[in-house]
């Protein structure tokens, strides 16, 4: 067996490729939209993907398994498990099977199993892989992580929920009741995301765990050794992370199909004469790509600060519209980069990128970044208001004693609610999500906005005052 996980950082998101290498085939799970690295992994491996499978309709990003299937004339594995509401829909000529519980199907002379394992998604397939005629590791997609489950509230964010957030607790309890029960301790367990995923509150960075572990150390193990349901769905549901606002989106365009991505896309690079002329027709959001303080020190007015980085698809789906044009202030590295991970999001209108030093206009605004011990003198005066941007549960945790929650993500939307009568200092772990958020109140009009650079962390540890909450 030739086995490879393909993570992708920005999104915590894992995708994997096994082939056998008895017959040179292969099959691939989870595969994101950028699919040019599975081609490249088959390449290297002398491989041909005969099979690809999907364990759910995602909700964090646009599925490549349609793509991938298509461009190799390979057998896409569905689940069949879905309500109607959201049956997989415009398949065209796709060769494609609808799989339920325990059916088994064989690429090569590797062997498997779907195991229906509904609860983050009611028609959530798990993929059993045997050796030997034994189970040896099973694909848990987003049903079950290292240290933790999915959440089980996603689809109540979308317009055709079908089902509760409490049935889909009970779904998720029953399936970890059938997993322990039916399946050896020694089982590998490989998920679908990492730490840093909003597809769940409490996982662990490990690539990969047992069963055997999980079903004694997890936080829901006791739960389950008890058969106190009811204690589990409590704590399931209590405190999941802010859901991020495109994830109905996703979930509707991995269900019904997207424009298929095709080759590596080149962002074009622009003259200065053709910037103008798009700025001033397409009126686009111009997209800063440089560091959060070059951003700080001078920027252009009304732009939008994020960061080419790895974690950059994951900010994009927050603050970003697919309906609006974009414009990349970037260096030729950056703007590819950042082109595929906004494609990972399905934010694709990119008119093209230019090189700070060509800017035909200035960069006249500035976003002031205050030192810790300014940030204090302010604080003691009460001269501003402050604003945390981190999420919902690293506020409560623990935040600047009156400051008020408002995640970067939904800064923009909520800044009726925000006093003008003071001026405002962000803050966040680092200065990334407080200038990204800061940008947004810049753009929509507020002046006298500042960021605290150095973080909650340097903030706690200098004996400033907290409270938590």
């Amino acid at each position: 067996m030739i086995f490879e996980r393909i993570y992708d950082e920005g999104l915590a998101q894992a995708s994997y490729a096994i082939g056998c290498s008895q017959t040179q085939e292969a099959i691939v799970i989870d595969p994101r939209r950028d699919i040019w690295v599975y081609l490249d992994w088959a390449r290297e491996h002398n491989m041909t993907i005969r099979a690809v499978a999907e364990t759910h309709i995602h909700a964090d990003f646009l599925s490549g398994a349609r793509e991938l299937a298509q461009a190799l004339q390979a057998r896409l594995y569905l689940s069949g498990e879905t309500p109607e509401e959201w049956n997989y829909r415009n398949l065209g000529r796709i060769e494609s099977h609808l799989l339920h519980d325990q059916e088994q199907f064989s690429v090569g002379s590797l062997n498997f199993r779907a195991i229906h394992t509904p609860g983050h998604t009611p028609e959530h397939m798990s993929y059993l892989l045997y050796r030997d005629s034994a189970p040896y590791a099973m694909f848990t997609g987003d049903f079950l992580f290292v240290g933790d489950v999915g959440r089980p509230d996603l689809l109540s964010l979308t317009d055709q929920p079908t089902i509760t957030n409490e049935e889909a607790s009970n779904m998720l309890f029953a399936s970890l009741q059938k997993l322990v029960k039916q399946q050896p301790p020694h089982l590998l367990l490989w998920p679908g995301h990492g730490a840093g995923s909003a597809c769940g509150k409490s996982m662990d960075d490990l690539p990969v765990s047992t069963l055997g572990f999980e079903a004694t150390q997890s936080w829901w193990a006791p739960y389950l050794t008890e058969e106190n349901k009811e204690s589990f769905v409590a704590k399931l549901l209590d405190d999941q992370p802010e859901a991020p606002t495109y994830f109905p989106r996703m979930k509707q365009l991995n269900r019904d199909g997207m424009t298929l991505y095709g080759e590596e896309k080149q962002t074009p690079r622009l003259t200065p004469t053709q910037f103008l002329q798009i700025n001033r027709l397409e009126q686009p959001v111009i997209l800063d790509t440089r560091s959060w303080k070059d951003f700080a020190s001078s920027h252009i007015q009304g732009s939008l600060s994020l960061p080419a980085m790895s974690k950059a698809s994951s900010f994009a789906g927050w603050i970003l519209r697919p309906d609006r044009p974009i414009l990349l202030l970037a260096n030729e590295q950056d703007a590819k980069m950042m082109t595929t991970q906004l494609a990972r999001i399905g934010i694709e209108d990119i008119q093209g990128y230019i090189e700070p030093n060509e800017l035909p206009i200035s960069m006249d605004a500035e976003l002031p970044n205050i030192s810790l011990k300014e940030a204090k003198q302010r604080h003691a005066s009460n001269e501003a208001t402050w604003i945390d941007v981190r999420s919902k549960g690293e506020f409560e945790e623990g935040h600047v004693e009156g400051a008020i929650h408002l995640h970067y993500g939904t800064i923009a939307e909520q800044s009726k609610m925000i006093p003008s009568t003071q001026p405002l200092v962000l803050y966040c772990a680092s200065g990334t999500r407080a200038t990204i958020a800061a940008s947004q109140l810049q753009r929509v009009g507020f002046t006298d906005v500042s960021v605290m650079g150095a973080g909650y962390p340097s903030w706690y540890k200098s004996g400033a005052p907290v409270e938590n909450s």
